[in-house]
This record gives C-alpha cells, structure tokens and sequence, in this order.
C-alpha cells in the first residue's frame, strides 16, 4: 500500500517542528520521498537513529489505496518546541546519523516581505526497520507555515 501525510502547521519565529517517525520490526520497508514548502526562511534536516524522549502527537497517514484502511506499519508523530535545546532534549539527535539537510527562504528579510521556498526528493529514502527519523524543521526568525507531504510505500524484502 501507499500512503501518505500532508499537513500545514504554522510555526513561530526561532521554534522547531520535528516529525518523528518510528519503523516497525520485520522485513517490511518504507520507501520515502519528501515534499515540503515553507512561507519564510527555514533550516532543515533529515535525521536516522534518533532518540525520541518525548513522543509528540499523533499524525495518522492515510492510504492510497482507500478499501484498505489506514494501517501503516510505521509511526508518525510531530511535536513543536521553542529553542533547538528544547527540540534535541525531546527528539535528541546526538550520535544520530545525519542523511540530509538545507535551508530555503530568504534569510534576513524583513518579517512580511521575505519569500518562502521549498525542497524535494524525487530520490528514494528506504529507511531501516526497527529505527526512529527525525525530518526537522528550524525556523530562522520570520514564522510562518510549513506545507509538508511525506508519501510512502511498504513492502517486504523478498531477499530477507
């Protein structure tokens, strides 16, 4: 099956928007691809083997394929804090492995005037099982939304 997760949240200026997501144990595996779009300037990172201290709240994917239900293996939850302190205390990523990371926006451009950008991966993540992520989200000083789409399909390792 696919699914997918698309959202907006409205983050204030200097706060963190980390979505965690948890895969199962087994064969299965998720294949990732990740669309965002942000109104002003944000960092962003993809994080592996995190440790969630803190379980934020739930998001419920949703399947494509509609007579099937929502039934993802994995787990998706996000949680919003107000420094990189407070965000790496809940969602630590110390000794976690770094996968990617950017910035999109205008830095420095006056609240109301700077442009928003976005980013994309029409590459495939195929993320471990048995392992926490975290995509990360620092808003550098404006505020303003994140529009994020996470869509993937799970399937089992025929060679496992």
């Amino acid at each position: 099956s696919d699914y997918d997760i698309t959202d907006v949240w409205d983050l204030p200026a200097d706060d963190v928007l980390d979505i965690q997501i948890t895969t199962p144990p087994g064969a299965k595996l998720a294949h990732f691809t990740i669309d965002f779009f942000t109104e002003k300037s944000v960092e962003w990172w993809l994080w592996e083997n995190v440790a969630i201290n803190t379980p934020g709240t739930t998001i419920t994917p949703r399947n494509h394929r509609r007579d099937a239900g929502d039934n993802s293996t994995l787990t998706t939850k996000y949680i919003i804090n107000t420094s990189i302190a407070n965000a790496n205390s809940d969602t630590a990523v110390a000794g976690a492995t770094y996968l990617a990371h950017g910035k999109t926006g205008e830095a420095g451009a006056k609240k109301d005037t700077g442009s928003g950008g976005g980013a994309d991966s029409r590459e495939e993540w195929i993320f471990l099982p048995s392992e926490d992520y975290s995509l990360r989200f620092f808003d550098l000083g404006d505020g303003g939304f994140i529009a994020i789409h996470l869509d993937w399909y799970e399937h089992t390792d025929k060679d496992s």
